[in-house]
């Protein structure tokens, strides 16, 4: 069975941007991301840093409404720390 990262990221619903201080995502989606929570469908802007693979696939949980999300990032792409 996969390892699974947890990555909590702080979501600003207002700004539509994405802050973690544990590691930066990469899911490039013509500009934009959607990460899909129990309670809505998050969008991230261009303008925010990612750093993952291309066409991989994420499952978001929301912690914290309007506040952050949880993303499971299958091994070996959740060692990244910057």
């Amino acid at each position: 069975m996969t390892d699974v990262h947890h990555c909590r990221l702080s979501f600003d619903m207002k700004k539509q941007t994405v802050f973690s201080n544990q590691c930066r995502l990469m899911i490039p989606l013509h500009g934009k991301v959607f990460f899909e929570t129990p309670e809505r469908t998050a969008t991230v802007t261009e303008n925010d840093l990612y750093l993952m693979p291309f066409h991989q696939k994420y499952t978001a949980y929301a912690d914290v409404p309007n506040e952050s999300i949880i993303i499971d990032i299958p091994e070996p792409f959740g060692s990244f720390s910057k």
